[in-house]
């Protein structure tokens, strides 16, 4: 079981891609590739994520997606 970092609306779970009405929003997912297997405490940040796994960030990639309400 993994565990669950905080997301925009401060909650510990993920909903998917929900933008604003209008104009089409980007969404931009990232994977990295590390030398270890992190644990982590639950409710993490990002930024308390991003500086976390930093040191140990072998390889990067990233996906964007557009996404629109119609």
């Amino acid at each position: 079981m993994g565990t669950n970092g905080v997301n925009d609306f401060q909650h510990a779970s993920y909903a998917g891609p929900c933008p604003p009405p209008g104009n089409p929003h980007r969404h931009i997912f990232s994977l990295y590739v590390l030398d270890l297997d992190p644990t982590l405490p639950q409710r993490w940040r990002s930024d308390q994520l991003q500086s976390r796994i930093k040191p140990h960030t072998l390889a990067t990639a990233q996906l964007m997606g557009t996404f629109q309400q119609v």
